[in-house]
């Protein structure tokens, strides 16, 4: 890793659930995937089928995503918001 942050991009339906959730999931999500751009291998983030396309739990949230090394972006593909 660079040492710097990756760039988020949300996914339609990713997008649409993120502005879904409450606001005080949304505040918590929004703090975590900061984190999560930090270190997107590390943050608890676990592999699916394949190394770069990873799942963690952010703010509260399952969240899948890819993580793309050559151009530093994380691309969340999926968000489940908390039960």
């Amino acid at each position: 890793m660079s040492g710097r942050a990756y760039r988020v991009q949300f996914s339609n339906v990713a997008r649409a659930t993120v502005a879904a959730l409450p606001a005080d999931v949304r505040s918590r999500f929004d703090t975590g995937i900061k984190k999560l751009a930090a270190d997107p291998y590390g943050a608890g983030s676990k592999p699916i089928k394949e190394p770069d396309y990873r799942q963690a739990l952010v703010g509260g949230c399952i969240t899948s995503y890819y993580v793309s090394t050559t151009v530093e972006i994380v691309s969340v593909t999926r968000v489940q918001g908390p039960p």
